[in-house]
């Protein structure tokens, strides 16, 4: 018996599990984004598989838009590695391709403060030219400049619920495969247009 943190659940009374909704967060971040405006939305990041975080979050995003009556251009999609430099050199590929957009949904943090490097670099000003929004709330984001508007993970409450699992599962109750919701975090890095 075993308990799995930020996994796809497997299905077995043996196994319990806590994941963030990356669907959910991914057409939440598009949804906000949606409600202040924008509709031109570039995405970066590593996309994986379908069934990966990052891959769930694309996901969403592409449903919002749906939802929405928006079409996505794909020219508006880059997939890097979760690097700081590789996120800032996507994102100059993206600026480079000359096609507007006034919003852009990182995979995570990290790619979001890549990218913002590479749309200041580019005299692009954030967020008055282009919305930034990321994924995982990680400490930094509030430090940089704007502060980053992001989908923090409950990293508290994983963990809270990670201990009682893990008692669930070793003392024998079958394995529960617990799904949450990501929750916005606001930052100077997003205006409404």
């Amino acid at each position: 018996m075993f308990a799995t943190v930020d996994a796809s659940p497997i299905k077995s009374p043996k196994v319990a599990s806590v994941a963030v909704d990356n669907f959910g967060a991914g057409k939440d971040a598009a949804d906000i984004l949606i409600s202040m405006g924008h509709k031109n939305i570039a995405l970066v990041g590593y996309f994986g598989q379908p069934a990966d975080s990052t891959g769930q979050r694309l996901y969403g995003v592409l449903e919002s838009l749906r939802e929405h009556g928006i079409g996505f251009d794909e020219r508006l999609f880059e997939d890097c590695d979760f690097t700081l430099e590789k996120a800032r050199r996507c994102t100059a590929g993206l600026i480079d391709k000359n096609i507007p957009f006034t919003a852009l949904i990182a995979m995570s943090d990290t790619v979001a403060m890549g990218a913002m490097k590479a749309l200041h670099d580019q005299g692009i000003r954030v967020p008055e030219d282009v919305s930034v929004v990321g994924f995982d709330g990680i400490e930094q984001g509030r430090y940089c400049t704007p502060s980053l508007a992001t989908i923090c993970q409950p990293a508290e409450e994983i963990a809270r619920i990670t201990v009682n699992l893990i008692r669930d599962v070793t003392s024998g109750i079958p394995g529960r495969h617990i799904l949450l919701r990501g929750q916005w975090q606001p930052g100077g890095s997003v205006i409404a247009l």
